[in-house]
């Protein structure tokens, strides 16, 4: 069984993307991760020849954001997205009958 991949400090690791698993023909050729001074990185690399035939490798880092919870089920995603919409239509107003018709108070300024 193996063990999770884990980045140490000062180094980076890089997969390969295939074209047949990129999303869109800009995404990038490699993607991968690194640590540098404690910090997490996240990179992006595209692969591209020069003018003189040799490749070039070119990339993107970003630090790495740090999620406090879990992707949520579907089950979450609509009980948050339905429940505001019931919420508001039990806390509307109902429209009164005749049976519920208040009489105005005589103590108007008016």
């Amino acid at each position: 069984m193996s063990e999770k991949f884990e980045v140490k400090e000062g180094t980076f690791s890089l997969i390969k993307v295939y074209p047949e698993n990129k999303k869109k023909e800009t995404s990038p050729d490699f993607f991968g991760e690194a640590k540098f001074k404690g910090v997490d990185i996240r990179l992006s690399a595209w692969a591209r020849l020069t003018d003189t035939g040799k490749i070039r490798i070119t990339g993107y880092i970003e630090e790495k954001q740090v999620q406090d919870h879990e992707k949520p089920t579907d089950a979450q995603l609509n009980d948050f997205l339905l429940t505001p919409a019931v919420k508001a239509a039990q806390a509307a107003p109902q429209p009164s009958g005749p049976d519920q018709f208040e009489a105005p108070e005589d103590d108007l300024p008016f």
